[in-house]
């Protein structure tokens, strides 16, 4: 089953990131889409325009892995 759009919001909650830190990190993690293009599609995941993808479900199991200082630094802080 997929998952729902409000589990993927509260995951991104979760990680202390927003829609555009989680865009600029994926951009910095080798994502060749433009910002703008990242951020739109996060959006449109987030409002339920479109499903949450397999890939984006990897990315988050991976970030939700990582250490609390890692995650300050891809949030930005």
């Amino acid at each position: 089953m997929s998952q729902s759009y409000s589990e993927f919001r509260a995951r991104i909650a979760g990680l202390g990131l927003t829609q555009s830190s989680l865009a600029r990190r994926m951009k910095e993690l080798g994502d060749d889409r433009d910002e703008k293009n990242i951020l739109r599609s996060i959006q449109r995941m987030v409002a339920g325009d479109a499903r949450v993808s397999g890939e984006m479900r990897a990315l988050l199991g991976l970030l939700e892995e990582v250490s609390p200082s890692e995650r300050r630094r891809a949030s930005g802080n």
